[in-house]
């Protein structure tokens, strides 16, 4: 067998070499052209080359006279409110003078260069030799230094209510303080204290070069004049309430008890209410008043309805001013009965518990435990997330703020204290031709969802329907209602 001649290896072994080469001298002429094309084509109005340039001038002139010069150089500058007046300026400008081998390079350069061009070469060439180390400080540490360095940020506004923060100082380990507010558009407690004393801030983000920390943190909105979800929901049904109020019906008695809402309501709910028709009764969001008629109708004496937005139904408590009370709710159902403690036997909220915020379930769950009186009994419905329209039912209307399962639901009155807690399933009383035509439609929509769920899912109720209605006692538990939970 020949062997392959010995100046084909060295070829080889020479297009390899001239291979790496190019590709080191095609890295290298792309990041100079990089260079020459920042060089060139520097970024309009940067901001922080005024401040560099301030620096510099700074050196052999007034800050007055450097104020002048910069000021109206650019239009960002001259729109900008750290560059409204010399003071400014001077108290923004040890934030940048921590640089000092950039700012000394710039300065050799301003004898054969203008200022600005001097900026813009040493910013360019700095692409070469950037090196960068990231490091993320989670929590205490110490180390030897001075005991504070004060930084002031006074003009500075980066988003009138919140954004984000840089700020370079001296290598410190930990953000102590900071207290920043605003009024209007700037900030007018101007300084955040970096501190060695151990102290913990989780998730403060820092990137450490040669001695000098790049500190990133975010300042928060002012949540003062947010409106909270439960105030949302009470202003979603003040102004329902309010829009065409007057093309509202008023019914009289006896239209509503001949409604066939309040006949069903009476047949099914007979069997759940107390047997003492002196029992006091609590419906909280009654709306129409569909509940308190049927109630009415099997013969109860005191009744109690709380709703948000009860200015147009008046006309509730007219059909019987002696056995009906109704109140408004001003922020929330726990503010409401936070003071009726142990005063109802029987308190029933349809369709109002998908409009609680998940954070204050408890609390409003616990002040339904709380007013009741003990044997006292809760019923509430609510969509089925588990159901054949769950989306719907749950962005149907502005104030949905959470869904409920059978399971989820069910344990929420577990934990809360009630004893006897069931999924209930109300009938159709006295269904008429279409209710069954609809019923017989929909059956096999709901039994897909339930072979579904039985291969799938994790379904624990055994309810598939569009509505999910849950009862439980109040036995002999405890309370837990505290405005902790609010």
């Amino acid at each position: 067998m020949i062997g392959r001649p010995w100046w084909t290896d060295i070829f080889v072994l020479g297009c390899g070499s001239l291979a790496r080469n190019l590709n080191l001298v095609l890295a290298l002429m792309l990041l100079f052209g990089v260079c020459l094309a920042c060089y060139l084509h520097p970024v309009a109005g940067y901001f922080d080359r005024f401040m560099y340039e301030t620096i510099v001038l700074g050196k052999s002139k007034p800050i007055e006279v450097v104020y002048d010069i910069v000021r109206h150089e650019n239009p960002r500058a001259e729109a900008s409110s750290i560059l409204d007046s010399p003071q400014h300026l001077r108290e923004v400008e040890p934030l940048y003078a921590i640089r000092p081998l950039y700012l000394e390079l710039v300065r050799c350069l301003t004898f054969v260069l203008p200022v600005g061009k001097a900026i813009d070469l040493v910013s360019a060439g700095l692409i070469l030799c950037r090196r960068h180390r990231s490091n993320r400080v989670d929590g205490p540490a110490t180390a030897g230094g001075p005991s504070d360095v004060r930084v002031s940020l006074a003009g500075i506004s980066p988003d009138r209510r919140a954004g984000r923060f840089v700020c370079l100082v001296p290598d410190c380990r930990t953000l102590a303080d900071q207290s920043l507010s605003s009024n209007n558009d700037r900030i007018v407690a101007p300084e955040f204290a970096l501190s060695y004393r151990t102290s913990r801030l989780p998730g403060l983000r820092c990137s450490l070069s040669d001695g000098l920390l790049i500190v990133f943190f975010l300042c928060q909105p002012d949540k003062t004049n947010l409106l909270d979800p439960n105030h949302f929901v009470a202003e979603v049904y003040r102004r329902m309430s309010l829009r065409h109020a007057a093309r509202k019906s008023r019914p009289n008695w006896e239209e509503t008890e001949r409604d066939q809402t309040v006949l069903t309501a009476a047949h099914q709910y007979a069997p759940y209410l107390p047997v003492d028709k002196m029992a006091r009764i609590l419906d909280i969001g009654f709306g129409s008043g569909w509940f308190l008629a049927a109630c009415l109708k099997l013969g109860y004496q005191n009744l109690f309805g709380a709703d948000f937005g009860i200015q147009h139904k008046d006309y509730i408590r007219d059909w019987a001013s002696d056995r009906i009370a109704i109140s408004e709710i001003r922020s929330n159902v726990g503010e409401f009965l936070s003071d009726k403690k142990e005063q109802f036997d029987f308190i029933h909220m349809s369709h109002v518990i998908e409009h609680i915020p998940k954070h204050s379930l408890f609390w409003v769950v616990d002040s339904l435990f709380w007013a009741l009186r003990r044997g006292g009994t809760l019923l509430l419905r609510t969509p089925n997330m588990e159901g054949p329209c769950a989306n719907s039912s749950l962005y149907v209307t502005l104030a949905h703020e959470y869904g409920f399962a059978g399971s989820n639901l069910v344990s929420l009155l577990d934990i809360c204290g009630f004893d006897e807690v069931r999924l209930l399933n109300f009938q159709e009383h006295s269904p008429t031709f279409k209710q069954r035509f609809g019923s017989l439609l929909r059956w096999p929509f709901l039994k897909e969802a339930r072979i579904r769920h039985r291969l799938f899912g994790v379904n624990h109720g055994g309810e598939f329907g569009p509505e999910l209605i849950v009862i439980g006692k109040r036995g002999e538990w405890p309370p837990y209602f505290d405005p902790q939970y609010r």
